[in-house]
């Protein structure tokens, strides 16, 4: 998830929105391996899936696309800006085995903890408060 995605829209406009969109995704890209998928979830947000990878592994992918994000000068005709992107990260078996939606809820309860911890950070669903199967 961008941090602060809607004031940046809100102030520079649609079209420099759509630059950060356009930029994350291919920063997420580049990180990405060729099995894994990437794709925007809606507004602001963004998922990975990657197969196989252990959920040490899926938060290592997420802090490197944190720190690319935050390196990252994001450039339209008018204006530069500077985004930080906040991550919550669930795994297979360890979080919801077999239960897609599970596993959707507890990355974005992590999700949410990220944000409540200050915003440009990852946080895992193992340790986050409602971690426990449902």
């Amino acid at each position: 998830d961008l941090d602060r995605f809607k004031q940046i829209n809100d102030t520079y406009g649609h079209p420099t929105g759509d630059v950060i969109l356009y930029e994350t995704s291919r920063i997420l890209r580049e990180a990405a391996r060729e099995i894994d998928m990437i794709g925007r979830y809606g507004g602001e947000e963004f998922i990975a899936i990657l197969p196989g990878a252990t959920e040490e592994a899926a938060a290592r992918f997420a802090e490197r696309v944190r720190e690319r994000v935050a390196a990252h000068v994001y450039r339209d005709e008018a204006v530069e800006v500077r985004m930080t992107l906040s991550s919550g990260v669930a795994s297979f078996p360890e979080i919801a085995a077999d239960n897609p939606d599970l596993l959707l809820k507890r990355a974005d309860e992590a999700l949410y903890a990220a944000k409540e911890g200050g915003r440009n950070r990852v946080a895992r669903a193992s340790q986050t408060a409602s971690s426990t199967p449902a």
